[in-house]
């Protein structure tokens, strides 16, 4: 048998929104307060202040929208989950929009999101995909090795 590592019990996610719209952000806040094993490492308006933000607390999960009202017109969500596969590579993005036509599905999972999320249609998804996310840490963290005293 395999003891499970100490830290293991108390994992937390570290999430940051991406997101400008404050009714959606007060909305995630209460789902995402609402799980025991979500942490709100911090919220973002824009694509620079995520940068800085993601930059600080390396998060385990962002939560970006495509739309965002930047001070720069050529920077967007896809802009910035650019940034994030290349920099970030261990940051799983959960794309959450109301540009979810086709395009925009399969532009944003080719480039790395890891799930794309309708926020008319799909909000309610997020604490599932969250906490499918969580297992999959677990499970990935169980393979550490562990000497036999």
């Amino acid at each position: 048998m395999n003891p499970v590592p100490a830290q293991m019990s108390s994992l937390r996610l570290k999430i940051v929104i991406v997101d400008d719209s404050p009714l959606v952000v007060s909305r995630l806040r209460q789902v995402l307060e609402a799980m025991a094993e979500v942490e709100i490492a911090g919220i973002a308006q824009d694509v620079n202040s995520a940068f800085v933000l993601i930059k600080e607390c390396l998060p385990d999960v962002v939560i970006l929208d495509i739309y965002l009202e930047d001070n720069a017109p050529a920077t967007n969500g896809i802009t910035l989950l650019a940034v994030l596969t290349e920099g970030f590579p261990k940051v799983q993005v959960i794309m959450l929009t109301n540009l979810s036509g086709p395009a925009y599905r399969s532009k944003c999972l080719k480039m790395g999101a890891r799930y794309f999320l309708d926020k008319t249609n799909e909000f309610e998804r997020i604490p599932e995909i969250l906490t499918d996310i969580m297992d999959n840490m677990q499970l990935s963290r169980t393979d550490w090795p562990v000497k036999d005293i």
